[in-house]
């Protein structure tokens, strides 16, 4: 028992301390670190976390609306986000004032809200709610395969169309079309939101 909880953090410790590289590679546009440098934010180094969210950052804010649904399609296939971590028991919230700026925290929230496990989304989806251009990352979720999911994302999506622009509203039409196409049969999340429909 020793030994084994003994190899677990030599193993941790190894893994934190590749993720400044991870963190470096990303920052030159290298994608296959991304899942890495996520796992940024589950530390309780302010630096890493800082560090982290802004590469985080600087590739999504360049990312088309195209390949954000890319990404929330593949994201959570190729990562299982750090077997170490209880993302349960992270709260992103406790360190929103750890990160460079608010930008950042948006985009560490925007890519959360694509993390495999469901719980840890959700938290994601309802703290972004309130930014601006947060309306594409909620109707992705209008889709999620966790009904739980999918209903935090309808409520969060009605209390954005409340107060967002002209724009941002366009930019979630090409997220609802892919929901649309690709919707599930249990459960049509999107066709409760009347708003999204035509006069008919």
């Amino acid at each position: 028992m020793f030994w084994g909880k003994y190899e677990k953090e030599r193993l941790k410790r190894t893994y934190h301390a590749k993720l400044p590289q991870a963190i470096s590679r990303l920052e030159k546009m290298d994608m296959s670190s991304l899942s890495q440098v996520y796992c940024a934010v589950a530390t309780e180094d302010r630096k890493l976390v800082q560090s982290g969210g802004r590469a985080i950052g600087m590739v999504m804010k360049h990312m088309t609306m195209k390949q954000v649904i890319r990404l929330s399609e593949h994201f959570r296939q190729y990562t299982s986000m750090e077997w170490s971590i209880d993302w349960k028991e992270l709260d992103i919230r406790e360190k929103k004032d750890w990160y460079r700026s608010d930008r950042d925290y948006f985009w560490v929230l925007a890519l959360g809200s694509f993390h495999p496990k469901g719980y840890y989304r959700q938290v994601c989806l309802e703290e972004i709610a309130g930014y601006p251009n947060a309306l594409p990352f909620l109707v992705l979720r209008l889709n999620d395969w966790v009904g739980q999911v999918r209903l935090a994302a309808a409520r969060a999506v009605l209390t954005r169309l409340e107060i967002c622009p002209l724009d941002e509203l366009f930019m979630a039409m090409m997220a609802l079309d892919k929901v649309k196409r690709s919707g599930r049969k249990d459960d049509r999340t999107a066709d409760t939101l009347p708003v999204f429909h035509g006069n008919d």
